[in-house]
């Protein structure tokens, strides 16, 4: 006998031997629910009656299946249909981080019956996210794979993701505001208090992204020369020479202490950038009645280089920008010019 399509439901014979009278039971999904223990959505099932055959169970299930609108998908959530294609894709590394954070994005919909979600809601979102390009790219990705999903399993027979346009620019807000002398000076005073507060002066002081300072190994510190190589996203950034400010070089050696990673996890492995965002860098502005960003550092090491008459040619090379001039990248003047630049500030 040929297997049933997914979604149409199942007859099958139940126990109680020859006693029982009707012993086919036929039964249809009736919805999905996240199931914590199993980690993953499971199929909840309503059964449509008891028959003396399996042709008149199978006859039910016929007569059942001509009425789509009563299928038991009818009320799945966003949040449960993201589980079950989670669950099904099974992303890791990177392609998880990226799906989860496109996931955030999409906090209106979680509630939401995916057969209600239209074009509307999904254009509502795109309108008001305050990412770029890339992100917002990476969100209509995600909604298409979620909704191709939600089609398969017919879900929904339509998939509105398709027909939502990106917008034509970067909408992320510019209005980056640089801690003040005041904001910095309070940090100094909590550098031992405040959990992480040492990170973001370090930042300061170096000029890093946040996404650089999470990827430095002790390996590639020299504190005695007084800088580090790292830096990623450009060709001018990645893999630079990172000069120590003096003043922050004393909260480098002591991280380096106790972990391989200048900023770790208390297992002494790497985090991640969202895992820094919202363990570390929002609790510590919290706690000192801060209002920044964890990029607003890095705009504060420019700052504070532009205030001091630093040469805009070495501020570039601080901060991994381009200046198309890559000749002295790793020669001892070179390093010197850049370690003596950042200690004007």
């Amino acid at each position: 006998m040929s297997r049933q399509a997914n979604g149409y439901g199942s007859c099958h014979k139940i126990g109680g031997g020859k006693k029982r009278v009707r012993p086919w039971r036929a039964r249809v999904t009736d919805g999905w629910e996240w199931d914590e223990e199993k980690g993953k959505a499971v199929q909840k099932y309503r059964t449509l009656g008891y028959y003396a055959t399996r042709k008149e169970g199978n006859i039910a299930l016929a007569e059942y299946n001509k009425h789509p609108a009563r299928r038991g998908t009818a009320d799945i959530t966003f949040s449960v249909l993201y589980e079950m294609w989670l669950n099904n894709k099974k992303p890791e590394g990177q392609a998880l981080r990226s799906y989860k954070n496109a996931y955030n994005h999409s906090e209106a919909l979680y509630n939401m019956k995916v057969s209600d979600i239209k074009a509307e809601h999904l254009e509502a979102i795109m309108s008001e996210i305050n990412v770029g390009i890339a992100g917002q790219k990476l969100l209509k990705t995600f909604w298409n794979q979620v909704f191709d999903f939600a089609v398969s399993r017919d879900i929904v027979f339509k998939n509105y993701a398709k027909t939502v346009k990106t917008k034509d620019k970067d909408t992320r807000s510019s209005n980056r505001q640089p801690f003040t002398k005041d904001e910095i000076q309070v940090l100094w005073d909590n550098v031992d208090k405040v959990a992480g507060v040492d990170t973001i002066l370090i930042l300061i002081y170096t000029g890093m992204r946040p996404s650089e300072i999470l990827g430095i190994h002790k390996d590639n510190v020299y504190c005695d020369e007084r800088y580090m190589i790292g830096g990623i996203k450009t060709a001018a950034g990645r893999n630079r020479v990172i000069p120590i400010a003096k003043c922050v070089l004393p909260l480098v050696e002591r991280r380096l202490q106790v972990s391989d990673y200048l900023v770790s996890k208390s297992n002494g492995k790497p985090m991640t950038y969202e895992y820094f965002r919202i363990k570390v860098f929002t609790p510590a502005m919290e706690a000192l009645g801060m209002q920044h960003t964890a990029h607003e550092c890095r705009h504060t090491a420019v700052s504070l280089m532009t205030m001091a008459g630093i040469d805009d040619r070495l501020i570039k090379k601080i901060v991994g920008h381009s200046t198309g001039d890559i000749t002295e990248r790793y020669t001892h003047t070179y390093i010197e010019s850049l370690v003596a630049a950042i200690d004007m500030i």
